[in-house]
C-alpha cells in the first residue's frame, strides 16, 4: 500500500532519493510540496496561535441572545486555528490505518459536528412555534454570515443541520418562515449541494480569494479518490504519477491554509469553551423532542404523552414502595444488632 510510505519518514525520503537518481527536478518539486513549512511560516503560524488564545470568556450560545454576525466571526476564527494545524501527513494518512492518529483532522471534524449538533439541539428545544420561527431565521442568517466570510465548512454544518430530519420535518415552522429567509436558505443549499460531486461549491471555492475555510469532507474525499482510484502497481513511473496527483491536491490545500482569519477579525468570544459547556442532545433525544414540540398528529402525540405520564407515575409508585421496604429492612437490621449486643 503506497500511502504507508508516509507513515515512516525514513522510507518516505528514501523514496525521494530513488526518484532523484532519474528525475532530480521532479524530486525537488515533490520534496518542496511535502516538506514542512519553512521557519518564517512557522513563526507566523505560532504568533497566530498565540493571538487566538487571548480570548478569555465564552461567547453566548443562548438562542435569544447570540448575535449572528459576531458568532460567525468567533466560529470562523476558532475553526481557522484548528484548520491550520492539519498537516500534509495527516491528510495522506486519513485513508490508511494511521487515521486514528490524525488529531488535527479529528478536531476539525469534531468542531463541525458540534456546530450542527448545537443548531439541532436548540431548534428542537423551542416549544413555542414563534420562537422556533425566530430561531430558524437566526440560523439562516448565521449561515449567510459564515458564507460571506467564505467559511464554507461551518456554513455546511449549519445548513446541514437545518436540513436534518429533526428540523426539516417541522412543517409548521418552515411554513411561517418569511420568503426572504427561505430564499437565502435555498441559495445556500444549492451552493453546497452534493450534486455533480459538489460542482457548484467547487466553483465558489475556486473563485474565492483566501482566507477561506473549505469543506474538509470534500478535501478528504478527493484524496481518498486519488488513492482508491489509482491502485498501486510495481511501476516506478506509476508511483510517481500518483504522488504528483497527491502533491497537486496537497498544494491546493496548503495554499488555502496560509492566509489566516485570526489577524483580520477581532475576538468575539471563545466559542470552543461555549461548546464544551453546552448540553448537546443525543440523536434519539433530538428526534423525541422534535416529535413532542411539533407532532405530526396532535391527538396521537397527546395520547403518547399521557401514556408516558402514567408509565412514569407507576415507576414512581414502585420506587416509593421499594424505598419503604428498604427502610423496614434497615430497621430490622438495627433491631437485630441491638439484641445481639444485649
Amino acid at each position: 500500500f503506497f500511502l504507508e510510505i508516509m507513515a515512516h519518514e525514513t522510507d518516505f525520503f528514501d523514496f525521494f532519493k530513488a526518484i532523484e537518481e532519474n528525475q532530480p527536478k521532479v524530486a525537488q518539486l515533490l520534496y518542496r510540496k511535502f516538506n514542512a513549512k519553512n521557519g518564517k511560516e512557522k513563526k507566523k503560524r505560532e504568533a497566530e496561535q498565540l493571538e487566538g488564545k487571548k480570548i478569555t470568556s465564552p461567547i453566548s450560545l443562548q438562542w435569544n441572545v447570540f448575535n449572528e454576525e459576531n458568532l460567525a466571526v468567533a466560529i470562523t476564527r476558532q475553526e481557522s486555528l484548528l484548520f491550520q494545524k492539519i498537516t500534509p501527513l495527516e491528510l495522506l494518512s486519513w485513508n490508511t490505518k494511521e487515521k486514528k492518529n490524525c488529531v488535527a483532522v479529528h478536531k476539525c471534524v469534531g468542531f463541525s459536528n458540534a456546530i450542527a449538533d448545537w443548531v439541532t439541539s436548540e431548534m428542537v428545544r423551542r416549544v413555542k412555534l414563534e420562537e422556533r420561527v425566530i430561531l430558524l431565521e437566526k440560523f439562516i442568517n448565521l449561515g449567510e454570515n459564515l458564507l460571506s466570510l467564505k467559511n464554507f465548512s461551518s456554513c455546511m454544518s449549519v445548513i446541514g443541520a437545518l436540513g436534518s430530519t429533526a428540523i426539516f420535518r417541522m412543517k409548521k415552522t418552515w411554513d411561517k418562515l418569511n420568503a426572504e429567509a427561505m430564499s437565502a436558505f435555498q441559495r445556500m443549499k444549492n451552493i453546497l449541494s452534493r450534486r455533480s460531486s459538489y460542482a457548484t461549491y467547487r466553483a465558489f471555492l475556486q473563485g474565492s480569494t483566501p482566507p477561506c475555510l473549505p469543506y474538509l469532507g470534500v478535501c478528504l474525499s478527493d484524496l481518498t479518490f486519488i488513492d482508491d482510484g489509482n491502485k498501486d502497481e510495481n511501476d516506478n513511473l506509476f508511483h510517481l504519477k500518483k504522488w504528483q496527483m497527491f502533491a497537486s491536491a496537497i498544494d491546493d490545500f496548503t495554499a488555502i491554509q496560509r492566509p489566516s482569519f485570526v489577524s483580520l477579525y477581532r475576538p468575539q468570544g471563545d466559542v470552543l469553551a461555549a461548546f464544551q459547556s453546552y448540553e448537546f442532545l443525543t440523536e434519539d433525544q433530538k428526534h423525541v423532542y422534535s416529535q413532542m414540540v411539533e407532532p405530526k398528529d396532535s391527538e396521537a402525540a397527546t395520547q403518547k404523552m399521557l401514556a408516558q405520564y402514567e408509565e412514569q407515575k407507576q415507576k414512581i409508585i414502585e420506587l416509593e414502595a421499594r424505598i419503604e421496604e428498604m427502610k423496614r429492612e434497615e430497621e430490622k437490621e438495627k433491631e437485630k444488632e441491638k439484641k445481639e449486643k444485649e
